[in-house]
């Protein structure tokens, strides 16, 4: 088993191609091809279903691509690690984000990254859920909270929440004054019917755990944010996507003496992988970027 040969595969089973695979090889398609069918010898399993519409890993390419992505990132770091330091990060940094975070911060960084490391793709997958960043392939995730023990955390920036809602909504129901008023409201909250659903709020010499159920329930912020500005009930809302909003008047704090518990926006990566120059380009980029693109008031 050669180095190119496993680069070849690696690099079919992302763009889902040998055509596609063997341009950002800078290869001919039938020597990319040729190292495709020595590997599959090699190892004595079809590693890739080929067809007119392109190639899908089998179940056991899935399983030798996870590793086959450690292989490269580690002969990577370890000849970046003798390499002249002029030398420019190169390859795809693989990451995770929730939708709106992604939207709102990475998405609109990712001009300048690109003119920074013109030699790195970012392949961006979107989604609120906790995913296995060892098992599913991916080099980082972007996610709010305490990371897992085996995952390092890279700090963004800040998360504070607030309760707020519409001059609309204020206007036909008023606003609460004691924070156990919050029972009897509609409250739109972030969260997942998987995990446990609840509005903690705390102040000097108290805390208050609201028992009523939400009118709604979103794991992505933008969603409550809207629904909130539409005058469906008080919104639970991150104020680094709300901040404006508040500004304007277009929606206003609720209980503003209560706050509630604040968790770090942080880039995860697992501790046993290696850091690649790729992978520490955009981590640093991200850091340097985001701290004070995101500092909300209010």
């Amino acid at each position: 088993m050669q180095i190119d040969q496993i680069r070849a595969f690696v690099r079919c089973a992302e763009l889902g191609g040998l055509s596609a695979a063997a341009r950002a090889e800078r290869m001919p398609k039938s020597t990319l091809s040729r190292l495709l069918t020595d590997l599959e010898r090699d190892l004595r399993v079809k590693l890739l279903d080929r067809s007119s519409r392109g190639v899908v890993a089998t179940q056991e390419g899935r399983l030798f691509l996870a590793h086959a992505r450690q292989v490269l990132e580690s002969v990577e770091a370890a000849s970046a690690s003798v390499r002249p330091s002029r030398a420019k990060p190169a390859g795809v940094v693989r990451v995770t984000a929730p939708y709106t975070f992604a939207v709102t911060f990475i998405a609109p960084a990712l001009p300048a990254f690109f003119d920074a490391f013109p030699a790195i793709d970012v392949h961006l997958e979107l989604t609120s859920r906790n995913v296995d960043v060892l098992d599913e392939g991916f080099d980082l995730a972007v996610r709010i909270g305490t990371p897992p023990p085996h995952l390092v955390a890279r700090r963004l920036m800040g998360n504070p929440l607030r309760l707020l809602a519409s001059p609309a909504y204020l206007a036909a129901h008023g606003a609460p004054t004691r924070v156990d008023d919050l029972e009897r409201r509609p409250l739109l909250l972030i969260g997942s019917s998987r995990g446990a659903a609840g509005l903690r709020l705390t102040r000097a010499g108290g805390e208050y755990v609201c028992s009523a159920a939400p009118k709604l329930l979103s794991s992505d912020p933008a969603v409550v944010l809207s629904a909130t500005l539409a005058g469906a009930g008080i919104g639970q809302i991150p104020l680094i996507i709300a901040g404006e909003t508040v500004r304007s008047g277009a929606l206003i704090p609720v209980l503003p003496e209560w706050s509630q518990r604040e968790a770090d926006i942080s880039l995860l990566y697992a501790s046993s992988r290696a850091f690649t120059p790729r992978v520490r380009a955009f981590v640093d980029f991200l850091q340097a970027n985001l701290a004070t693109s995101a500092v909300p008031t209010g």
